[in-house]
């Protein structure tokens, strides 16, 4: 067992409990209200959020079907990027067409999800050994194949990236 890795898991799960419990106090059209038409509304920040997860960790598939992969000398150098840029909220177009939202789900099918998505990190981490856990298995558009402690870091960079967008959102719709 991975005590860190689990307990990132965990954290992870919980901080986007916090965030859709925000957001559930909010009425259907402030969870839809977009600022621009190119711009995404709550609703969909929170569905890229789970999309972009279930992409990176290969559609959730069979734990017995990830495979190592080994990235370039290129991807390897892309991961502290990809990292900085979600650190410091640069905007950036979202690197795959899987990761974009299309406003459809609602909030509770979209916490379902997400909770599909920790829950099946969480089985995959408890079956990893301490060997086993520094596999590239994962997939990052840019960076590259990444490992499981590679994965929650970026994910807990983009939740955090996309909170403070929604905050943002929330300021703006609390007229409607």
């Amino acid at each position: 067992m991975l005590v860190h890795l689990q307990h990132r898991c965990a954290e992870l799960h919980r901080r986007s409990l916090v965030l859709l419990d925000d957001v559930a106090a909010l009425s259907l059209a402030q969870l839809s209200f977009k600022p621009a038409p190119t711009e995404w509304s709550i609703l969909e920040v929170v569905q890229h959020l789970v999309l972009s997860e279930r992409s990176v960790m290969c559609g959730m598939p069979d734990l017995g079907a990830l495979i190592e992969r080994r990235p370039t000398l290129r991807q390897y150098m892309s991961y502290p990027v990809v990292l900085l840029v979600l650190g410091y909220s640069i905007p950036f177009r979202t690197p795959s067409p899987e990761m974009v939202p299309d406003g459809r789900p609602t909030l509770p099918e979209l916490r379902a999800q997400w909770a599909e998505n920790h829950r099946w990190l969480q089985r995959y981490i408890d079956s990893l050994t301490p060997r086993s856990a520094r596999r590239a298995v994962f997939y990052h558009p840019i960076a590259g194949p990444i490992s499981v402690r590679q994965t929650l870091t970026m994910a807990h960079l983009h939740l955090t990236t996309h909170t403070r967008q929604i905050e943002a959102l929330k300021q703006a719709v609390t007229t409607l």
